[in-house]
């Protein structure tokens, strides 16, 4: 359901007995990336507890039409949930609160601002990271609770924000989701079946991404292993990666697709760089696909990762230097032993840390502690 969704059709709907009625405000988007993934697995977790979840998806020109949408589902709203993040665009949905003054209003913290000054550092940054940041915390002081994806986030919120209630629920998959075993090879006319492919998937555009580390590495590693070949799926870089002998470069894919050159792959990549005006506080979307598909996993040592990833039991965390990372792959290559007890772990660490049971848990003790539910 979006916000273009009629009211009335709605309130007639008597089929199901709801235990609560939830308007999740998200950004609008049809990219492939990890936005729309994460909404849509929160979106499940939400109706396995009964709510029936109204999306509200927001774009260009919209803002008024859906806080429309919400006030004429005043009688039958318990809860709106807004998506914040660092762009700051559905912040503004807050102010819903002066009219709607009995629905609880709970934000799910995605981001800050200052990831702003990861793509730059003049003057319209800092005055954008500035106005946002007094805008957020005044908002704040209006809102009944917030959920935060990581602990590092959460402390940083803390110093940030007014915060009455909170909870960190963590980005989290579903089993079930991932059983993509295909029959034929997506990578088959680009590699020789000898290749030891090393993947990287993500949003190249943003610079925490270490896409400059891992275009290095590449070119390190072709002096000693002609059969490493690096993926990586992505548009849009801001380090300028080029397809050399040992690198190809794809466009973005679906998740589905995805995961079945996840599957063709013998090691996946979750490097990152580190921030200077704010923590890691990521809790990368990719890692939890690694993990399920039961890959050698080479990952930053850095904010949530290291609460996900532990160095030779599950994969193999890296300070981000290039030799570190060369002979890491390497080793992975060379000791398939070491590779099989790294995927293993892998995968069981998915299915028992990162399932969606834990999170459904936490939603439901905080919306017990608001009266959303009984």
């Amino acid at each position: 359901m979006t916000a273009d969704w009629k009211c009335s059709s709605h309130m007639e709907d008597t089929s199901h007995n709801y235990s609560a009625t939830i308007a999740y405000i998200v950004p609008h988007s049809t990219l492939n990336n990890a936005i729309p993934i994460n909404i849509s697995r929160r979106k499940r977790l939400l109706e396995s507890l009964g709510c029936r979840v109204i999306l509200v998806q927001h774009s260009e020109g919209k803002f008024l039409k859906n806080c429309i949408v919400l006030w004429k589902l005043k009688k039958i709203l318990d809860c709106i949930i807004i998506r914040i993040d660092g762009s700051c665009l559905l912040d503004k949905y807050t102010l819903n609160k002066i009219l709607l003054s009995d629905v609880p209003i709970v934000w799910e913290i995605h981001g800050f601002p200052e990831e702003r000054f990861a793509f730059s550092h003049d003057i319209y940054a800092q005055w954008f990271v500035w106005k946002n940041n007094v805008k957020r915390r005044l908002l704040s002081g209006i809102t009944s609770a917030s959920i935060c994806v990581s602990h590092e986030l959460m402390k940083f919120a803390k110093k940030k924000l007014y915060i009455r209630k909170s909870a960190v629920i963590p980005n989290f998959i579903n089993t079930e989701e991932y059983q993509h075993h295909p029959k034929n090879n997506p990578l088959a006319r680009f590699i020789r079946n000898d290749s030891f492919l090393v993947l990287w998937g993500g949003d190249a555009g943003l610079p925490w991404n270490a896409t400059d580390i891992m275009q290095k590495a590449a070119k390190r590693i072709a002096g000693y292993d002609k059969n490493v070949l690096f993926v990586f799926i992505g548009s849009n870089y801001w380090y300028p990666v080029q397809n050399t002998t040992n690198i190809i470069l794809l466009n973005p894919i679906t998740h589905a697709q995805f995961t079945t050159y996840v599957a063709r792959s013998n090691v996946c990549l979750a490097l990152y760089r580190s921030f200077k005006f704010f923590p890691f506080y990521l809790y990368p979307m990719k890692l939890l696909d690694y993990l399920l598909a039961g890959k050698p996993i080479i990952a930053s040592n850095l904010g949530a990762i290291s609460t996900i990833i532990t160095h030779e039991i599950n994969g193999l965390l890296t300070n981000n230097s290039v030799d570190a990372i060369v002979n890491d792959i390497l080793k992975l290559k060379r000791h398939k032993n070491l590779a099989r007890k790294l995927s293993r772990n892998a995968r069981r660490t998915a299915i028992v840390k990162c399932n969606s049971i834990t999170a459904e848990k936490r939603y439901r003790e905080l919306f017990i502690s608001l009266e959303i539910l009984r």
